[in-house]
């Protein structure tokens, strides 16, 4: 058959073709609903869960119980566990799992925090991520496919290569340094797979999306309003709400979406956009009925010698004029609202923007663009159907974090310190409270303790430990009286800790009696796998002492006086403590001679306070030196100076 015999046979299977395939738009919006709920930041916990937490969970659960399209995704445990044990309803339990069993109502990330990655240790961020899952999976038999550190300040290679070991799917992060994303969107790299690991490399690698310049929000979509804190005026509500949409306004609606949507587009690889609904409004101050008003409204902006005036057009009520500092254009204008706490009346959220999709949908195939509601796994399953190459990038992190020219995120890695300690040390007592109470709880009988309330403690300090690991806790960026509410969450969980530890050391003691008068227990932990040799050091107020192990036997021991305390003395003990274990002493006033009963007697150390001294300009630097040495090192001191002058391995 010739070519043109085909033209008719052609023509036909054109014309039985479905209309709907010729004209599918080429792009498709996967609109993502969440509420980014800070851990602590501005406000503390109990305060969150009053002001919008509790109505974010109740409305939202609601409104996707009410329509099946909707969709909505949680990141931070702490705060639904707060609300799923203390506010939600039979009823509402009964919602959530047959959302989560849908695939409705996705958990992201999982942990109890968004955690931070450049000051938190790897232990700690497993903890924090393994409260939160093992909750999940109790609870709903589910398990995160997928991470959400879309906040913290830099990306740290190590959190992809946690995230690969916990089974996640793909990783999503934001913060990296301005230029660097401005030149990933530029060549349209912001997603590829990311081998974190220089020994793992290849199997523990991890698909990473990069959220683009727009980050975790999109302007313009806010109807509920700013959540009302105690203090604030009920009234404050409104200045962030978004005009109701209508069959006036719909246009200027679809407009800022697509033109939001196209834009993102151009920065990926694939016809799928992940649009993350969180507004981040951009309002302009109405002077005159002290009133904000989105851009959408309509604005006129005009330059003078004293600074930016901007004006409202005619369609907005309003004849007064706001005047900001000169050098902020439109886009640095201020009342930067959004982005956090929103979804806190869902119902208005949804309902608005139900109406925006269904008109972006009817006309998908002129604005060349469809739109629906998704989750994570909803988006990452349209991405991975395209099978694209992705590019590979090794172990290289992106920290520190810049957001523009003058704004280097590196002060956090050491302010605060006294948190940062303190979060370190609850972590350490949280470890070494949990071995010690396991091999109490199998290998010994209990005779006094309640193994549920020795949890109860230990849950407390897990709790407290893995709230400070959010990007707002440990790097110090939030407020003084937040930080109060750290340091009051881990001291009081270390305190429960310690009460367990004692509670254990009680438990153990022979017939459950005390030390003789003046005597001390003392319980050694190591918490490592392996045997440690090392040498502790108590306070006591006697220099004749008696030190005892668990069996009895005399352990070496030196005494000398305190430095801290001239009225005490130092004991230093010599112990060796197997892996994952601890050893009891007994330390107890000698009553009499211990050359007559044979005992070792602790060595009586002197010591001499020297002061410093001038070098002689004379003098030879180094010609009076001292040594002293172990089996490791031999440190010089110089006599002329009396300090340091060198050391030798």
């Amino acid at each position: 058959m010739e070519p043109r015999g085909w033209l008719p046979l052609l023509l036909q299977l054109g014309l039985m073709w479905p209309l709907e395939a010729l004209s599918e738009p080429q792009l498709r919006v996967f609109v993502v609903p969440h509420s980014h709920m800070d851990v602590g930041w501005l406000h503390t916990v109990q305060e969150n869960m009053q002001a919008y937490v509790t109505n974010v969970y109740n409305s939202v659960v609601e409104a996707l119980t009410l329509e099946k399209k909707r969709r909505f995704i949680v990141v931070e445990q702490e705060y639904f566990r707060l609300w799923w044990d203390g506010v939600a309803s039979d009823t509402q339990k009964g919602q959530v799992r047959q959302l989560v069993a849908e695939g409705r109502l996705e958990f992201v990330l999982g942990g109890q925090v968004m955690h931070d990655e450049a000051v938190t240790h790897f232990d700690d961020q497993i903890l924090q991520l393994t409260e939160g899952h093992g909750f999940l999976y109790e609870t709903f038999g589910v398990r995160p496919q997928f991470s959400w550190q879309v906040d913290p300040f830099g990306a740290s290679s190590t959190t992809p290569t946690l995230f690969a070991l916990a089974g996640f799917n793909a990783h999503v992060i934001s913060r990296i340094d301005y230029n660097l994303k401005e030149a990933m969107q530029d060549t349209r790299e912001l997603q590829f797979v990311w081998r974190g690991s220089r020994s793992l490399s290849a199997q523990q690698e991890i698909f990473t999306h990069v959220l683009d310049q727009f980050s975790y929000c999109s302007e313009g979509f806010n109807w509920d309003g700013e959540a009302i804190f105690p203090g604030t005026s009920p009234d404050d509500m409104y200045l962030q709400m978004q005009i109701p949409v209508t069959e006036d306004n719909i246009q200027i609606f679809t407009s800022l979406l697509v033109k939001n949507a196209l834009a993102r587009a151009t920065w990926f690889r694939t016809p799928h956009v992940l649009w993350p609904w969180l507004n981040w409004t951009e309002h302009l101050l109405c002077s005159q009925r002290r009133e904000l008003v989105s851009p959408v409204e309509g604005f006129s902006v005009h330059h003078g010698e004293r600074g930016t005036v901007v004006q409202m057009k005619s369609c907005y009520p309003c004849t007064g004029w706001a005047l900001y500092p000169e050098g902020l254009g439109f886009a640095s204008v201020p009342w930067l609202q959004g982005c956090d706490r929103q979804f806190f009346n869902a119902s208005l959220q949804f309902t608005n923007m139900d109406i925006i999709m269904e008109y972006v949908n009817s006309k998908a195939s002129e604005l060349s663009l469809s739109m629906k509601y998704a989750t994570l796994s909803d988006y990452f399953r349209a991405v991975h159907s395209d099978q694209v190459s992705w590019q590979v990038r090794d172990h290289r992190d992106f920290l520190p974090y810049s957001s523009d020219m003058y704004h280097a995120w590196t002060g956090f890695y050491a302010s605060r310190s006294g948190l940062k300690g303190l979060a370190r040390r609850a972590s350490s007592l949280l470890y070494a409270g949990e071995s010690m109470f396991t091999r109490y709880v199998l290998l010994a009988p209990h005779r006094f303790l309640d193994p549920a309330w020795g949890l109860q403690q230990l849950q407390q300090l897990r709790w407290a430990v893995s709230e400070v690991q959010h990007h707002d806790a440990i790097t110090g960026t939030h407020v003084p009286r937040v930080g109060d509410m750290f340091v009051e969450h881990l001291s009081t969980g270390m305190q429960g800790v310690h009460k367990l530890m004692a509670s254990i050391i009680q438990d153990r003691s022979p017939d459950h009696s005390g030390p003789e008068p003046g005597g001390h227990f003392a319980m050694v932990y190591n918490p490592l796998a392996w045997t440690v040799t090392t040498i502790i050091t108590l306070t006591v107020g006697f220099p004749k002492v008696s030190v005892t192990d668990e069996s009895g036997l005399p352990v070496p021991a030196q005494v000398q006086p305190s430095k801290e305390m001239p009225s005490a003395y130092d004991l230093h003990v010599l112990t060796t403590i197997p892996g994952l274990s601890y050893r009891y002493y007994s330390i107890q006033p000698s009553r009499s001679s211990q050359e007559k009963t044979g005992e070792p007697e602790p060595f009586v150390a002197k010591t001499t306070q020297f002061g410093g001294r001038l070098r002689r300009l004379a003098g030879q630097v180094g010609g009076s030196l001292v040594p002293v040495n172990n089996d490791c090192y031999i440190v010089f001191l110089d006599l002329d100076t009396n300090l340091m002058h060198s050391v030798w391995e």
